[in-house]
């Protein structure tokens, strides 16, 4: 199996530590993904968000820095076994936040799927929450 790697950059207009809990906090996750999200902020405990459609461990967490997790989808291309793993940097920007975001041992034929279903699912997902949020404060 080939696998890859990836990073995409995404700006969000609230503060880092928002990001971090929007991503880390069961409540908030659930609340802009729209799905069934099981999570805890504790390194090595599992978790589970999109009804199950990805499953993983946190590996390393720093609040509003870092994220490392490892990361498997139910797919029929994923081979049994295998985690790829997500890292999620948090920098402050002024009032905002630069997201670096690294997709590793990614399945070749899954890259592009995956990078689309980021976008979509998580950062569009998470500007729409975070405008809402703030218009509700």
């Amino acid at each position: 199996m080939n696998t890859t790697t990836y990073q995409q950059e995404i700006r969000f207009n609230v503060p880092p530590i928002r990001v971090y809990e929007a991503l880390m906090v069961q409540e908030q996750h659930a609340a802009f993904t729209g799905s069934e999200v099981t999570i805890e902020d504790s390194e090595g405990s599992e978790f589970s968000v999109f009804d199950g459609y990805i499953t993983g461990r946190n590996l390393k967490l720093i609040p509003g820095k870092l994220i490392h997790q490892t990361w498997v989808a139910v797919e029929d291309e994923w081979p049994d076994g295998h985690e790829s793993e997500v890292t999620f940097e948090f920098f402050e920007e002024g009032e905002g936040t630069l997201l670096r975001f690294t997709h590793s041992e990614v399945p070749e034929e899954l890259e592009d799927r995956f990078k689309k279903g980021w976008d979509e699912y998580y950062w569009e997902a998470m500007e729409v929450y975070f405008d809402e949020s703030h218009q509700n404060n």
